[in-house]
């Protein structure tokens, strides 16, 4: 488009192709300025040549044999641009599937906040307890339907709060759920726990991340971002299935 036109309609569409492309704009420079950070933190981090490729994602547009653009990917779990390509993977996998179930209930889990040094182990209790509910008698004859997805957020004074979120079908294999896990995990408080009914599409929430980056007090102060604990996040749940 030239400059200085002044046909009205060549004008609204270059303002909104300007608004359309902003947002990705904004994704790609934090998604950098992300790596940058990610990869200098720690030179001994097991996650170093991914922040590398975090850093030239989508740098570059590569004309292919049949005259469209293709760019390359890093395809991590912390990259902005590619996050949200796979959050629409996710939400045009299962939300078709989600919106025909009927009576769906939103179910989180959760055991008390740990230091750095315990975190695997945590996570390693999570697992175990879970495959203690799916392999309970009730969950083999009633065969629930729902998914499950883990999530680690950095709390302050270096806490780290690792938990699960389900969705699943009906009212009485949720609560079902709920009191099961209390009955594993005697030391988490009930009311650190969450079920309830959800509304069709209010769900999409629990596809956009597996971590917070912003760590907030209780009394509501954002405190900034520690990349180093981020990186240690990041190495902790390295091949752990997020799903």
């Amino acid at each position: 488009m030239g400059k200085g036109t002044n046909n009205p309609t060549d004008i609204k569409s270059e303002i909104a192709f300007r608004k359309l492309m902003r947002k990705p704009s904004r994704k790609k420079h934090f998604g950098q300025h992300l790596a940058y950070k990610l990869y200098y933190v720690n030179p001994e981090s097991i996650n170093r040549k991914a922040y590398q490729r975090s850093i030239y994602c989508s740098n570059s547009l590569i004309p292919t044999k049949d005259g469209n653009l293709m760019t390359h990917r890093c395809r991590c779990r912390w990259c902005p641009m590619c996050a949200s390509i796979q959050t629409a993977k996710y939400i045009a996998g299962y939300a078709p599937q989600l919106n025909e179930l009927e009576d769906l209930w939103f179910v989180t889990l959760t055991r008390p906040t740990v230091p750095a040094n315990k975190l695997e182990e945590q996570i390693d209790i999570f697992q175990e307890r879970w495959r203690a509910i799916t392999s309970d008698r009730y969950w083999k004859k009633n065969k629930p339907i729902g998914l499950r997805k883990m999530e680690c957020t950095m709390r302050p004074r270096g806490l780290y709060h690792y938990h699960f979120h389900v969705i699943i079908q009906g009212r009485e294999n949720a609560q079902w759920i709920y009191k099961k896990w209390l009955e594993l995990n005697p030391e988490s408080s009930w009311r650190a726990q969450d079920c309830k009914p959800i509304i069709k599409g209010q769900y999409i929430e629990l596809f956009k991340y597996f971590t917070k980056l912003v760590v907030k007090t209780k009394g509501g102060k954002r405190l900034p971002l520690d990349f180093a604990r981020l990186d240690f996040i990041l190495t902790t749940i390295k091949g752990r299935r997020v799903y």
